[in-house]
This record gives C-alpha cells, sequence and structure tokens, in this order.
C-alpha cells in the first residue's frame, strides 16, 4: 500500500459491541489514526461519500460545487456540531465499563481546525470519496502532531446498523472493515445498564423503551451480523469478524491477529487502551462485565422474551 495514502479502517457492530475498546486500543499506533469522537463524526461524512454522485446544483464551476458537497459531507448528522461543542467544554464524557463517566480532554481549536480543512480540501486535483478521506485524516493528524508521518489507516465508525458494506468496499478500494460481533442478548443487557446508569433510570425501563420504541433496532443489529458472517466468508482480505469476549478477555492474540491481517507491526501499545496518547482507567480493558446470566432475574426473563419473538422475524 502506498504510505501516502489513509485508508479507512471501519469498526461495525451494534452499539456496547466494543467499538470503542477496538479504538482506542488502536490509538497508540504510529500506522493508525484514531482520534477518538473524531472517527464518530467522520463515519458520517464517509457513508454520505459513499452515495456521492455531486449534482450540479449551485451554478459555480464543477469544482466549487463538488466542494460544496465536500462541506455538506462534513457537516452531515450534526456531528461536527458535536465536536465543537467538545472543544468548548474542553473535555468529553467517556463512559467506562457501563458504571462510570470519565471527563477525557479534548483541547481543540475548533474554527482554526475547520478552515484549514477546508484550505487543504480546496487544493486536491480529483474530489472523490477516497481523496477527501485521505486528506481529511491527514489535514487532522497534521494540525494535532506537525510534522509526524502520515499513518496507513484511518479509524472509522459507521452507523451501528450500516450493513450495506459492499458500498464502503466499493467506493473506497482499500478499506478494511472489522465487525466485533457481541451476543444480542448480552448487548440488549449491557445497552439497559448504560442507558439506566446515564439517564437515572432503570435498567427494566431502559429495556422496555428499547424494545417499545426501537424495536426495529434489535432487528437491524441481528440482520447486520448475519451480513456481516457473509462478507467475511467471502472477502476475508478485507472483512473480519473479531469477538467481543476475545476481545476484553484475551486481547493480546487478538490484537496481534489484527496487526498482522493490516499489514502493520505488533506493538505493545495495542494492548493498551489510550485517548490521544492518555491511558483510560484500566476498567475498559479485563473483564467481561454485562453476561446476561449476571443481570436481575426479572431483566434477564424480558431480554430472552424480546430475543425469542424478534429473532424468526428476520429469518
Amino acid at each position: 500500500m502506498n504510505k501516502s495514502v489513509i485508508t479507512p479502517l471501519c469498526i461495525c457492530g451494534s452499539q456496547v459491541s466494543g467499538k470503542g475498546l477496538l479504538a482506542s486500543l488502536l490509538n497508540g499506533h504510529p500506522d493508525i489514526f484514531s482520534f477518538s469522537f473524531w472517527h464518530d463524526f467522520m463515519a458520517s461524512a464517509l457513508c454520505y461519500l459513499s452515495a456521492w454522485k455531486p449534482p450540479l446544483r449551485y451554478h459555480f464551476d464543477e469544482k466549487t460545487e463538488k466542494l460544496c458537497d465536500v462541506r455538506l459531507a462534513l457537516t452531515c448528522a450534526g456531528r461536527w456540531n458535536h465536536l465543537e461543542g467538545f472543544a468548548r467544554q474542553g473535555y468529553v464524557p467517556f463512559t467506562v465499563s457501563g458504571d462510570n463517566i470519565i471527563n477525557l480532554p479534548f483541547n481543540l481549536d475548533f474554527y482554526a481546525l475547520d478552515k484549514h480543512l477546508m484550505d487543504r480540501c480546496s487544493t486536491l486535483e480529483r474530489l472523490d470519496a477516497p481523496s477527501v478521506f485521505c486528506e481529511a485524516y491527514a489535514a487532522l493528524g497534521q494540525y494535532l502532531m506537525p510534522g509526524a508521518p502520515l499513518p496507513k489507516w484511518g479509524v472509522s465508525m459507521p452507523q451501528v446498523d450500516f450493513f450495506r458494506f459492499e458500498l464502503l468496499l466499493q467506493t473506497y478500494p482499500q478499506a478494511r472493515i472489522v465487525y466485533i460481533m457481541r451476543d444480542m442478548q448480552e448487548v440488549l443487557y449491557a445497552y439497559s445498564k448504560r442507558e439506566a446508569f446515564t439517564r437515572g433510570i432503570t435498567a427494566e425501563d431502559a429495556l422496555k423503551e428499547l424494545t417499545t420504541l426501537k424495536s426495529d433496532w434489535f432487528k437491524r443489529m441481528l440482520k447486520a451480523s448475519d451480513v456481516a458472517a457473509q462478507f467475511a466468508k467471502e472477502q476475508p482480505d478485507r472483512f473480519m469478524i473479531i469477538n467481543f469476549a476475545d476481545l476484553v478477555c484475551d486481547t493480546s492474540n487478538v490484537m496481534a491477529g489484527i496487526a498482522a491481517w493490516l499489514g502493520i507491526d505488533d506493538l505493545p501499545c495495542l494492548r493498551i487502551a489510550t485517548w490521544n496518547g492518555v491511558e483510560i482507567d484500566n476498567r475498559l480493558t479485563g473483564r467481561v462485565l454485562d453476561e446476561v446470566e449476571d443481570s436481575p432475574a426479572d431483566l434477564r426473563s424480558m431480554i430472552s422474551q424480546d430475543f425469542k419473538a424478534t429473532k424468526p422475524n428476520i429469518e
């Protein structure tokens, strides 16, 4: 791979499936750019650009029109506003293991970065999706770490139910996708715990809300895992599935496998979860905390009933 090109490394999976953990483990590697919360925001742009066919609608020259569409991609889904908010308050709240919140530093001159990014994009000869992705990650990396060599991979996390993987792989010819598989009953329990903790409600109420107001969410997650299994079988050189429990309990072997698959050195930093150079609370790694058998009996019964009711509808 040409080292001057930064290629998407997409981390996919359901909510509370370990995407943030994997991104933080990749964070410290010199060949990977994983700037926390930037990859959430860039995922929106990545998905937008995957279906990008810039229309001639602004009555400018073609390059100016494409730049308008780049601006639209980089502000879609409100992610840019999220970054602005974090930059103003100087930190990002980060949920650790579903039962604690830590504030991680986020010192960023948002407006200077915004101008720098668009100035860089305006110099591109080609405004196709891979070029814009590469330039956006290069601009941020050099803005934050002047003089640092360009990485090979830029981490992005498309929305949890984005299972049109073929669109990503067709748009970004060198892209790789890692899908984290986690038992969906555990996902429901872990999600309910997190919602209960962050919103001050009971886990039972959080689960009821999820399965009634967001009933199709569960179906999409189950469907996505089925599609992921198919892609991993058909394109193992570009699509990898890892198990959540293995990532947590057998981190060294999983990260060694990912390093070999990506063609990067297996460095000790791949075993340490970091936030842009700052080591994250060690409770993020080392244990599987949300096994269903540990949940209250009433909640476990609710999860099992919902799982059994939903599964046949997608098969």
